[in-house]
C-alpha cells in the first residue's frame, strides 16, 4: 500500500519484499576430526580423537556436488594435487558407520 513517513512526508509504495541470505552459518556433524594442513595445495591429512576409528570410505565432492575422489581404503591422507584451486567438501565414514563432513580449500 502506500503511507507516508514522519522523516519523510513523500508517499512510499510497497511492492514486494526480497530477503536475500548474506552468511550461513555451518553446522558440523562431527567435530573429532582434524583436517590438516587446511588449506593445501596437495595432501590433506584426517586424524580422529579416537584412534579406532578406521576408515571406510571418503568421498570428495566440489561446491557443484560432483565426486572428484573416492577411496574406499583405510587410509588417512587424501591427495588432491590433481585438482583446481578452490573449496571442496568432504564426507570420511567410519567402519562404525560414523560420518564427519567438512570443507576443505585447496590452494
Amino acid at each position: 500500500g502506500t503511507w507516508g513517513n514522519p522523516i519523510n512526508p513523500f508517499p512510499v509504495q510497497v511492492i514486494g519484499l526480497c530477503v536475500i541470505p548474506t552468511h550461513v552459518n555451518e553446522i558440523p556433524l562431527r567435530t573429532n576430526v582434524l583436517v590438516y594442513p587446511n588449506p593445501t595445495a596437495g595432501v590433506f591429512h584426517f586424524q580422529f580423537g579416537n584412534k579406532e576409528n578406521a576408515i571406510k570410505n571418503v568421498t570428495i565432492t566440489d561446491v557443484t556436488g560432483r565426486i572428484i575422489f573416492f577411496t574406499n581404503q583405510n587410509k588417512n591422507e587424501v591427495d588432491l594435487s590433481f585438482a583446481a584451486a578452490g573449496i571442496y567438501f568432504y564426507s570420511v565414514v567410519t567402519k562404525e558407520e560414523k560420518v564427519f563432513k567438512g570443507k576443505l580449500v585447496k590452494e
